[in-house]
């Protein structure tokens, strides 16, 4: 299975918002709406069009290496561990978000999880530090009394040599295209607090990144986020999944900024069908525009029913 990537390489602090207690927190990687809607909104902005596309989320690379996220895994497989051993390997999947390519392959290819490479996967991330994180304190000032008011944002710096991907489904004419929108995406700001300089990379695209799969696939992981198009569908074909909030705000062109809000289902969903998922329409009234629109396409790999 082959597929194009595009890497990030972020020269500025990143910050894309989280809730927190105090302080609104970053997500060191970036959901697949997030993504979708930028391009979108610049697409706008530059008049280059393209017709269909479908993108990952971005998760992180470290040099050459490309992770991925990690699907829910078969936790009752341990190869006849003690229970102080079990008890370890559970924790090490419950810390471990990412996972490079290799052993992402080895777990949609294999019947049962290979320990060592797991392990090494894991543990070779954290030890890489590709990213680190700061929080800045913000002032907000009252538009009509001008009162002030202190916050905390946090931000997320990359390390050198690291950054983050996604993978695009795309055909040729489209993908000409992703090159310019990414390059003035680059320039313009990916993300929250742009209007301080934050967001800022260099793209790297790869025409071609093989991902082996196996030839008779049982499950589909995605690597997106979603939102189910059909519920007699989601239910039928649902193994595992989580539920995440996604909030968004749209700005309307009488100067007001309208939040809005909606459930999807998070990377690492598993499927016994490969559902498309869609993007969500919602209807706007008494404002500058009729609808407002979230990509929640699901990107799904092929896999293996025993391993995942």
């Amino acid at each position: 299975m082959f597929l194009r990537d595009i890497k990030l390489n972020f020269y500025t602090p990143m910050h894309i918002g989280e809730k927190g207690i105090g302080v609104e927190n970053s997500l060191d990687y970036i959901h697949s709406d997030t993504i979708y809607s930028a391009i979108y909104i610049s697409s706008k902005e530059t008049g280059v069009d393209f017709k269909d596309i479908r993108v990952t989320s971005a998760f992180p690379f470290v040099g050459d290496i490309l992770y991925f996220y990690v699907p829910p895994l078969n936790i009752n497989d341990f190869d006849g561990a003690d229970a102080k051993a079990i008890l370890e390997k559970r924790k090490l999947i419950k810390s471990t978000r990412f996972v490079d390519k290799h052993c992402f392959e080895d777990l949609i290819n294999r019947g049962k999880i290979n320990w060592e490479l797991f392990m090494n996967s894991s543990n070779n991330f954290k030890e890489s530090r590709s990213v680190s994180s700061y929080i800045r304190p913000r002032v907000a000032l009252d538009r009509i009394t001008k009162v002030s008011s202190l916050f905390y944002s946090a931000a997320v710096v990359f390390n050198k040599n690291c950054g983050l991907h996604f993978l695009v489904d795309c055909d040729e004419d489209d993908w000409k295209s992703l090159k310019v929108l990414l390059k003035y995406l680059g320039d313009k700001g990916l993300g929250g607090m742009r209007s301080c300089g934050f967001g800022r990379f260099v793209p790297e695209f790869i025409d071609a990144v093989e991902i082996k799969i196996p030839d008779k696939p049982e499950r589909y992981v995605s690597l997106s986020l979603i939102y189910p198009d059909d519920s007699k569908s989601f239910k039928r074909s649902a193994v595992s999944y989580r539920i995440i909030d996604r909030r968004w705000w749209t700005n309307f062109t009488d100067g007001n900024a309208v939040m809005y809000m909606c459930r999807m289902l998070g990377e690492g969903a598993i499927f016994k069908e490969d559902i498309s998922g869609k993007i969500l329409v919602i209807d706007v009234k008494g404002k500058s525009i009729d609808k407002v629109y979230r990509y929640g396409l699901a990107f799904n790999i092929p896999a293996r029913e025993a391993s995942i």
